[in-house]
């Protein structure tokens, strides 16, 4: 369970430096993705399209290295916290 709560909250730390990258490096991408805030303060919406934006790869464009390790961290860790809610669902049952 230690190992859940441990990538969980080093995604959410990726998320808000990704976030903040975006607003202070790439100021266009980020008022036309909705201005995504940490704290969902902005709505659902835009952080629904930051979501679309990394998954579809969207930061390789900018052709900022920061932000791409951030951006492919980000999917990476998605990916293991599926595998790891999977493990606990099927552990629990």
């Amino acid at each position: 369970m230690y190992w859940l709560i441990t990538t969980l909250l080093v995604s959410v730390a990726n998320g808000a430096w990704l976030i903040n990258r975006i607003e202070q490096a790439h100021q266009t991408v980020w008022q036309k993705l909705g201005k995504p805030s940490v704290s969902l303060s902005t709505g659902v919406r835009p952080r629904m399209a930051l979501v679309k934006y990394i998954w579809s790869l969207g930061f390789k464009k900018l052709k900022d290295p920061s932000l791409s390790l951030s951006g492919y961290t980000a999917i990476s860790l998605e990916i293991l916290l599926i595998f790891q809610f999977l493990a606990l669902a099927i552990a629990i049952l």
